[in-house]
């Protein structure tokens, strides 16, 4: 700029700095001006990570351009006569010119992209660095990427994640802050995210702007990053307490939500480790907990004055229901996925909490169930969904479901006892090999060879899974 400040102008928003030229040296200054002013209605995590987006696709084109002047001049030098010398002499200088222009403005992108990053991690560590940043800005951010994936920070160029704005964040975090403040920044990103979630009561519940799948959807780019997954993972919420701990024990109090359970009456305190825990407290269970329950506002509103509507209105209600339904159990099905394939340090957890699902949910096919024991119906519905699809890879290749899975209770963890009041008599050992699965028989016969040979299958992950979705059904 030719006067005696120069502007930059982002979204209508002005920033003036006592300088001519903008250079490297000075964007830094830049930066903290615009993060410095109020009421600008926008959320500086999303800011920042759309300045590093059109920071990475202007150093792509400027290089391409570097590039393609390079090889012109290259050719240019070889293909030159005598007599055209001069001209060629000329040509050349402007090309010099040209990219000695573009060297000095991809500088000042290249230190845009890094300062973006340096600028958001430093303020989400101190909230206090700016007075317009919160703790809650990258769990916003997260949450407006999954309602407009177009300024994703999840996205990187040409969709690779490990160019995105989120993961350089976490990186940067991590390695130049440690690991007890990268842990304290996603610990309150994934409290904003599931605070939201809590506050739906079926996938047709709005919170703010955000819709439980556009929630669903922001934890599950959360987890785009590995690092990030594991943090995921060792928050206290994400499992139930372990069934020999004091807290395990500890009651509950809640008041009644709605009309239907002030009518009902009943009890309305549960322990931390039983079903309604799991669903209420945990991060998988409060994204697990929702459905299209009749008992809702939302969805009997859906059918109010049926009496009057045509069974061709009636279908297309229910069509249209059932494919929200799937759409969420769809963003359902790429979390849960997302986390088991963050590798062994994640994925013990996740099926650890499937496994605790079974274990307070014992009594769930009771003729009389018990709400403050158990989950809800759509929290059982969902994990039985969610479990359904993970063994369809394997389903037409018995051969890969090892049977000595349940008679290993270190593996299968008590789902499927043998004594006590919760026995599954088909495991106790006694059961005709004529009238079952040969394999089970033989695995679980006392006297069968097999039975004292330890459980130790090539792919562990198969065998669990799938009886982990039996019982499920």
């Amino acid at each position: 700029s030719a006067s005696s400040t120069t502007s930059i102008h982002t979204s209508s928003i002005t920033v003036d700095i006592d300088c001519t030229i903008i250079t490297p040296s000075n964007i830094s200054e830049i930066l903290a001006s615009r993060l410095l002013m109020e009421n600008t209605n926008l959320n500086n995590i999303t800011y920042l990570g759309g300045c590093h987006k059109r920071a990475y696709e202007e150093i792509q084109l400027l290089q391409s351009k570097l590039k393609s002047n390079t090889a012109r001049n290259s050719n240019s030098s070889n293909n030159h006569n005598i007599n055209n010398n001069n001209n060629n002499n000329n040509k050349n200088n402007n090309n010099n010119n040209n990219n000695t222009e573009s060297s000095q403005l991809l500088d000042i992108l290249q230190e845009i992209k890094a300062n973006v990053v340096s600028y958001a991690a430093s303020s989400l560590a101190e909230e206090d660095l700016f007075s317009t940043t919160s703790k809650d800005d990258l769990g916003k951010a997260l949450c407006d990427s999954a309602n407009n994936p177009s300024s994703s920070i999840t996205l990187g160029i040409s969709g690779k994640k490990q160019s995105s704005f989120y993961s350089s964040l976490c990186d940067e975090l991590h390695s130049s802050l440690g690991e007890a403040t990268f842990k304290s920044v996603l610990s309150a990103t994934v409290e904003y995210i599931t605070s939201q979630l809590s506050k739906c009561d079926t996938v047709l519940a709005t919170t703010g702007s955000y819709t439980p799948l556009v929630l669903l959807t922001a934890l599950t780019n959360l987890c785009s990053h590995k690092k990030a997954t594991t943090v995921l993972t060792t928050l206290h919420n994400f499992l139930l307490p372990s069934p020999d701990s004091p807290e395990a024990t500890q009651l509950i109090q809640v008041q009644p939500t709605s009309i239907l359970q002030i009518i009902r009456g009943g009890n309305h305190r549960y322990l931390k480790r039983s079903g309604p825990a799991l669903e209420k407290r945990t991060i998988l269970g409060l994204a697990m907990r929702l459905g299209l329950s009749i008992e809702s506002q939302s969805v009997a509103s859906s059918f109010s004055n049926i009496t009057t509507q045509t069974n061709s209105q009636v279908q297309k209600t229910t069509d249209s229901l059932r494919r929200q339904l799937n759409l969420y159990r769809e963003a359902l099905n790429a979390l849960v996925r997302s986390l088991l394939t963050s590798g062994e340090k994640v994925r013990t957890p996740v099926m650890q909490w499937f496994t605790d699902a079974f274990l307070v949910n014992i009594h769930a096919t009771a003729l009389r169930t018990d709400e403050s024991k158990i989950c809800s119906p759509a929290t059982l519905q969902n994990i039985a969904m969610v479990l359904l699809k993970l063994c369809e890879p394997f389903l037409q290749d018995p051969s890969r479901i090892h049977p000595g899975f349940v008679s290993s209770p270190t593996h299968h963890g008590g789902i499927f006892p043998t004594t006590g009041d919760d026995a599954v008599p088909r495991l106790g050992g006694n059961n005709d090999p004529e009238e079952g699965d040969s394999a089970n028989s033989q695995t679980n016969n006392p006297n069968s060879p097999n039975h004292d040979k330890p459980y130790n299958p090539k792919n562990a992950f198969i065998p669990q899974v799938f009886f982990l979705a039996a019982p499920a059904l």
